[in-house]
């Protein structure tokens, strides 16, 4: 878009799937706005197969790399990568998402007719390896509803946000290494602002799903993972007493339920939550 450059920001570590990649780089490939520039940042050294992902990409797609000596975890990863971003405007991506090819389109235009946003995002849609879509997630869109969602979850899908940079510079950045919640925290530590947020009802990204997102999401170190980060917005005056009790006790349900439990109440929540 004429006038308007924008800086992406990606993190990609040793375990990441090649192919998984190469199909979230292509997405970026076939925008209908490309990127001014692309920060990719390796978290500690890669696989060669992942390395050759990346070569090849470079060559059509105006990547920045940024390579760690070791694996710091992704909120300092996302840290680094930040410093090197050039341009005001940043928008996230994962390393095994999809985005839409109008995605940037999209955001870029919003962003010109909300000149006093800091951080907005927007819809997603949820699929299984067999690309088969399972559901969608969509989120609050106006700056009152997302500052009270945030009391008791993360109101923003954070593969499709876009954040001045300076906003966020402001507030230290991302911050927590392998057992954090880098970007729940994030939007805490905004939140503490005067920060203008926003979301938009399209959706902007395909994200993998299924048994597996939903084994990384159970557990007494997810667990813990959450609680930090609810504890944090109670210090910070961002999530009452009371919300955080009842997010404690249902957490603590969630997390440390059976596998097959979870997918249940995962799909029950997506429901109602997306009425």
């Amino acid at each position: 878009m004429d006038g308007f450059y924008f800086s992406v920001l990606m993190s990609v570590y040793e375990k990441d799937d090649p192919v998984f990649l190469e199909q979230a780089l292509d997405s970026l490939k076939f925008q209908t706005v490309l990127a001014s520039e692309i920060v990719l940042v390796f978290d500690g050294p890669l696989p060669e197969i992942l390395e050759n992902v990346v070569t090849r990409y470079s060559s059509v797609l105006p990547i920045v790399i940024l390579k760690l000596p070791v694996n710091v975890g992704l909120g300092y990863a996302l840290n680094r990568g930040l410093e090197l971003c050039k341009y005001d405007w940043v928008f996230r991506m994962d390393s095994d998402d999809i985005c839409r090819n109008d995605r940037f389109e999209i955001q870029c235009n919003f962003i010109k007719d909300n000149p006093s946003v800091d951080l907005f995002g927007g819809g997603i849609s949820e699929f299984v390896g067999s690309g088969e879509t399972i559901g969608c997630r969509v989120v609050p869109e106006t700056n009152k509803s997302i500052r009270s969602a945030m009391a008791y979850y993360s109101p923003f899908n954070h593969v499709t946000v876009a954040f001045r940079k300076k906003s966020v510079s402001e507030v230290g950045g991302y911050e927590g290494g392998r057992n954090f919640q880098e970007d729940y925290y994030l939007w805490i530590k905004l939140a503490k602002t005067k920060a203008i947020f926003a979301n938009i009802p399209q959706i902007l990204v395909d994200v993998r799903c299924g048994d597996d997102m939903l084994s990384r999401r159970g557990g007494l170190d997810y667990f813990i993972k959450e609680i930090k980060v609810s504890l944090a917005g109670l210090k910070n005056g961002v999530i009452p007493l009371s919300s955080f009790c009842k997010n404690f006790v249902v957490k603590f349900v969630v997390r440390l339920s059976p596998l097959f439990v979870r997918r249940v109440l995962y799909k029950t929540g997506r429901r109602l939550r997306n009425r």
